[in-house]
């Protein structure tokens, strides 16, 4: 598989991070239970979202995909993380 991926359905679309999703990245990473229940650094600031963002584009080399979760491709509300060896989804949502 390679960029971009792009999955839809029922009104949802899942698609690569872009650079304008860093705000957003901020928003829906910087909270208490994603510092309780994740690796992410905390506080997750916009230097924080920028080499998330980074990481998840040059993952996709090795197979693995972090897409946004969006409502018809806007905003997005969440993250679902996809893992080349055997089956793992990771999903975080606002």
């Amino acid at each position: 598989m390679s960029l971009p991926l792009v999955v839809e359905a029922d009104g949802l679309m899942l698609r690569p991070w872009r650079p304008d999703d860093v705000p957003v990245m901020v928003s829906l990473f910087n909270t208490e239970e994603i510092d309780r229940w994740t690796p992410l650094a905390h506080p997750f600031d916009q230097a924080a979202a920028e080499a998330y963002l980074e990481r998840a584009l040059d993952g996709v080399a090795s197979g693995t995909y972090q897409l946004a979760i969006t409502e018809a491709g806007v905003e997005p509300v969440g993250e679902v993380l996809l893992f080349p060896r055997g089956v793992k989804v990771q999903l975080t949502v606002r």
